[in-house]
């Protein structure tokens, strides 16, 4: 029969012709791989058109057998997981190739030598790694005055009267009394004290009365306003003795400046015990170290770090390995070629290794000993252009472009009744590994 207009099969516009009109046939409604638009769309795209199908595991009036839809179930499933597991490696490869996140670019302190135990230090990522011998002479002190303990709640031994004193500090001096009347305690005398040194305001001096509710006892505490020989302070008695009595004028921690040699430069810093190296990514603190001390300071690769990034790599991938292991639908291409990445003999030579059982790991010592060694060589080994994390990640955007009928193994067991032979012996499958039904599952 021959009509003057016909129609496309599946869409298009109506244009007039003399061809004859060809019937639809079912399986032009299941596009496969390389024939159908939908195989070159992405996983995203693939998601959308899947969403409009009326009705899942069918395409239209055509329903595939319980056992089919069974099979492409699996194999969908174990593509989807495979797929959402190698997003995972991406993301812990991420750490290891942003600069920002790399712990190639992160640093440790490390401090070696006399008087080196209580000294803490840290580096910006990203600081030269470097050594620097330090020598300490004397560190920045706050000066300190304690009193005498004395029995809480007995007589004062300072003797009632008015007593005056000078309180000196900053460059000026200010004159001071204090009323210690009959029948004061030791307390309250000293608080009465306390109270004169604070109302002067002078260069930040502070006093305050500490109790030992131990054995009873009470003393008075003056304390310096900053660190170094530009904060001290002198207490001296005009009249009367409450200073003397009380123990106030005694140095418990004598003001002093820090005098530090870093190679054998002269360090100078304002008011602190701290050292700034590196335009200040090189801290160190050495307010709890005790003078004299010589020791060095070693700026390094934060190795632990590096071993924390390696390992989180690793298990990414040993559990992308086990989603392969668990089906029997996947395509072993997928596991060899994440495993020929991983399996260099450079690799080998800074730590990482594969068990008896497939599983990857990271010797820490090896690791360790490797960074010492050169830490460039290590960094090109893992983040160089050519290194495993590029090359690594190359590999699974490869495979996780590839059109999902790629991802499936069509001689896996579940499809083998549905295996068929052409006149040349070769084989094919009579289910849809790709399109809108496969999809649909995606």
């Amino acid at each position: 029969m021959v009509l003057p207009y016909s129609m496309p099969a599946i869409y298009g516009t109506v244009r007039p012709s003399w061809e004859p009109i060809q019937p639809v046939e079912r399986y032009a409604l299941y596009p496969r791989s390389g024939q159908g638009y939908m195989s070159l769309l992405s996983q995203n795209v693939r998601k959308q058109a899947a969403a409009s199908i009326p009705a899942r595991n069918s395409v239209g009036s055509f329903t595939l057998p319980r056992q089919a839809r069974a099979v492409l179930q699996a194999a969908a499933d174990s593509s989807a997981a495979w797929l959402a597991q190698s997003s995972k490696v991406s993301a812990a490869l991420s750490d290891i190739r942003m600069k920002s996140k790399s712990a190639f670019e992160q640093r440790t302190v490390n401090v070696e030598g006399t008087g080196s135990a209580p000294t803490q230090g840290d580096a910006a990522a990203g600081a030269a790694r470097t050594d620097y011998n330090v020598q300490v002479a004397s560190l920045a002190r706050s000066q300190r005055n304690q009193g005498y303990e004395l029995t809480k709640n007995a007589p004062s031994v300072i003797n009632p009267d008015v007593h005056l004193f000078t309180l000196k500090a900053g460059g000026q001096t200010r004159s001071l009394s204090t009323v210690i009347r009959p029948g004061d305690t030791n307390a309250t005398a000293l608080g009465r004290l306390r109270d004169s040194i604070n109302s002067a305001r002078l260069g930040g001096v502070t006093a305050s009365v500490q109790e030992n509710q131990t054995n009873g006892t009470v003393k008075l505490v003056v304390d310096a306003g900053g660190i170094g020989t530009e904060h001290a302070f002198s207490l001296q008695d005009m009249r009367g003795s409450i200073i003397s009595s009380s123990g106030a004028d005694r140095a418990a921690v004598k003001a002093s400046n820090m005098n530090v040699l870093v190679d054998g430069k002269a360090y100078e810093s304002d008011d602190s015990n701290d050292i700034a190296l590196q335009q200040g990514k090189v801290r160190i603190s050495l307010d709890e170290m005790a003078a004299p001390a010589d020791f060095t300071i070693k700026v390094r690769n934060n190795n632990e770090a590096l071993s924390g990034q390696l390992h989180a790599v690793l298990n990414e991938v040993n559990t992308l390995q086990d989603t392969y292991n668990e089906s029997s639908c996947l395509n072993p291409m997928l596991k060899q070629r994440v495993n020929d990445v991983l399996r260099s003999p450079e690799l080998e030579s800074i730590g990482i290794s594969q068990t008896k059982d497939g599983k990857w790991q990271v010797d820490d010592e090896k690791l360790s000993t490797a960074m010492e060694a050169g830490p460039d060589e290590v960094s090109r080994i893992i983040n160089g252009r050519h290194g495993l994390a590029a090359k690594l990640q190359q590999t699974l955007d490869e495979l996780s472009e590839l059109p999902t009928e790629s991802l499936i193994s069509t001689k896996a067991s579940g499809f083998q009744s549905f295996t068929l032979y052409r006149a040349s012996s070769s084989s094919y499958l009579q289910l849809p590994l790709g399109g809108l039904f496969v999809n649909s599952f995606m």
